[in-house]
């Protein structure tokens, strides 16, 4: 191979190699431009998900509320009744009719029974255990 084959080769792969500046730029700004696209992209795919997702959330808490509304209208029936009327009045305020009366029934939790029967050093030991936290009443 003489000297002027092996520069023209030379030169030539020089201008194979070599990108001009309107190439790189343009390179750069294409490159750039795909790389907003495709994170606009997953931004909406990921907003898209997110809305399912709260869609399912809802619909579930539209079956919860449906099945209140239907408890709350049965509970108006039966209050637009007079034995409804007369049965709140009698739960709520401890209204009663002539003639009858109230009882009030109160009875002694087990562990206080339980203490109640107790001597007095268990119960000495109880009350210590109770006030390090040890034991609850």
């Amino acid at each position: 191979m003489t000297r002027m084959q092996f520069l023209k080769n030379n030169t030539d792969m020089k201008q194979v190699k070599r990108l001009s500046p309107k190439a790189i730029l343009s390179l750069l700004l294409s490159s750039l431009i795909a790389f907003l696209l495709l994170l606009s992209v997953f931004n909406v795919s990921k907003k898209f998900f997110d809305i399912r997702g709260n869609i399912k959330k809802l619909e579930s808490e539209k079956v919860e509320l449906e099945v209140k509304r239907d408890n709350l209208n049965e509970i108006n029936a039966l209050l637009n009744t007079p034995e409804g009327v007369e049965q709140a009045l009698r739960d709520k305020y401890n209204v009663v009719k002539p003639g009858e009366g109230i009882i009030i029934v109160t009875g002694i939790d087990s562990t206080e029974n339980n203490l109640m029967n107790s001597s007095r050093v268990s119960r000495w030991w109880n009350d210590i255990l109770h006030g390090l936290g040890i034991r609850k009443n």
